[in-house]
């Protein structure tokens, strides 16, 4: 994930979306949103500025909606982000590590909302939490040594 978004440069990278082969980052992006691991908000932005208030209505940042993101736990942040992430028009969403962090509530909250996304877009998670990845994955890699391999 980090190549794709040009936080690692790689030795070779071939990118094929629908037949074309992908050589410039703006046609890239129009396919590809990215959630990395750190908080990819400005600081001013509140909970509401980046997500809409019924997405959230249920769970406990609701009270939250005015506080800004860098107010709220790692934990919190990582949810607000995921959240936006999966609400963006690109068809394939790349997730890094959506769960870390979270507590157990969230964590389910998250699956739910990859599996509704994931009806109508391509979700790829990178993940340590492998129980719960398994849970929402309809198919499961494991990267070694840069190949990647059906889980076992």
């Amino acid at each position: 994930m980090k190549i794709l978004f040009g936080n690692t440069k790689p030795d070779h990278i071939h990118i094929k979306v629908d037949n074309e082969i992908i050589t410039n980052r703006h046609k890239l992006n129009q396919y590809f949103s990215y959630k990395p691991q750190f908080n990819i908000f400005p600081k001013h932005l509140t909970v509401k500025d980046v997500v809409k208030e019924d997405m959230i209505r249920s769970t406990s940042l609701h009270q939250y909606l005015n506080t800004k993101i860098s107010d709220l736990s790692t934990g919190e942040q990582q949810l607000i982000q995921t959240l936006y992430i999966l609400n963006l028009p690109q068809p394939i969403c790349l997730l890094d590590e959506p769960f870390a962090g979270i507590s157990p509530l969230l964590q389910e909250f998250i699956a739910d909302a990859i599996r509704t996304t994931a009806r109508h877009k391509i979700i790829i998670i990178t993940d340590h939490n492998t129980d719960l990845v398994d849970t929402i994955a309809t198919k499961s890699l494991l990267l070694e040594n840069g190949v990647l391999k059906p889980m076992p």
